[in-house]
């Protein structure tokens, strides 16, 4: 508060806030930060070892991460956080063990995840958005008139986000964890039997992917397209860093398909600030956003050619065929 008095000004601000620590904060690695042990234990018989190996540790980071988040997470903390990334890493092998849940319990719980992941990521995009508007400026400082608005939009994105992470916090979440830490147990078998199985679900879920990506396509004109196709990679993606201590992956292709996905990702940045400036009106900025996107669009569009004519997607389905 600021208190103008003829000649002094009082000024008294408030306490900073804290800032909070993640547990998987600093890493695009997960694998390092996840703790080994899980208060899930595998119960009365065996369940796949990728289970008890990923998704129960998993699990525990998700309750861990959920509780350090509070009740009214900033898009930066979600952002340091790596809820989202958490969530995305889980779902490849849960999509690939699907038929060791109930399908009803599984479904629902499958939900929770979707709709609390996907509104992580769209109140983390308004500070990805006021960071690419704010690309538009030389100083990065941006005008109060368009500042204003992406004030507005920020907390109307606030408030849908506040809605389901409390309804996440409360019921939500307890629905996870109670579903996906209690697989159906397996039926008697030699460990080799069961890795063996184990090593053929990953693969073919990634198998599937790699086929969605592909009939998707990467190299598109269309926005919407591009992102979608986009979006597919990620997933393969998500599949290969779900089963990368099983199945033997091209790392040079790997890396490739990494780099894409990020470079595709900056590109879509600069379509959503595109997107909302022209729909506040703001032609002018727009005009040089949309420049900004075309750019980027066409070389990232280039370096998905590139991807596609090296045969990096031949050595991932081979990779995965060996499983």
């Amino acid at each position: 508060m600021r208190i103008n008095t003829q000649g002094f000004r009082i000024e008294e601000t408030a306490p900073p806030r804290p800032q909070r620590t993640f547990l998987l904060e600093g890493t695009k690695d997960l694998d390092t930060v996840i703790p080994a042990e899980s208060r899930f234990t595998e119960g009365a018989g065996p369940v796949y070892p990728t289970l008890g190996r990923r998704l129960f540790p998993a699990l525990d980071a998700l309750e861990i991460t959920m509780d350090q988040l509070g009740k009214h997470p900033t898009p930066e903390e979600l952002d340091r956080s790596n809820v989202r990334r958490l969530i995305r890493a889980m779902l490849p092998v849960l999509e690939a063990y699907s038929d060791c849940y109930p399908k009803k319990a599984y479904k629902k719980a499958a939900g929770e995840l979707g709709t609390i992941v996907s509104a992580v990521g769209q109140f983390k995009d308004v500070a990805v958005l006021e960071t690419t508007v704010g690309t538009l400026y030389p100083d990065g400082v941006i005008p109060p008139r368009i500042a204003k608005r992406l004030e507005k939009t920020h907390n109307q994105e606030a408030e849908l986000f506040r809605d389901a992470f409390k309804h996440f916090r409360k019921e939500g979440l307890e629905t996870v964890l109670d579903t996906f830490s209690q697989p159906h147990r397996l039926e008697e078998g030699s460990p080799a039997r069961i890795e063996t199985e184990d090593r053929r679900l990953l693969g073919n879920r990634a198998l599937e992917l790699l086929d969605k990506a592909e009939n998707r396509g990467l190299v598109h004109q269309d926005p919407e397209e591009f992102h979608g196709g986009r979006k597919a990679l990620r997933r393969v993606l998500n599949a290969v860093g779900a089963s990368a201590d099983i199945l033997a992956w091209p790392k040079e292709d790997v890396e490739a398909m990494t780099r894409l996905v990020d470079g595709l990702g900056v590109a879509q940045d600069s379509f959503i600030a595109y997107e909302w400036l022209e729909k506040e009106g703001l032609h002018a900025e727009a005009a040089k956003m949309k420049a900004e996107y075309d750019a980027r669009h066409q070389a990232e569009i280039q370096e998905a050619q590139r991807f596609i004519d090296s045969g990096a997607f031949g050595r991932l389905r081979a990779a995965a065929e060996q499983a």
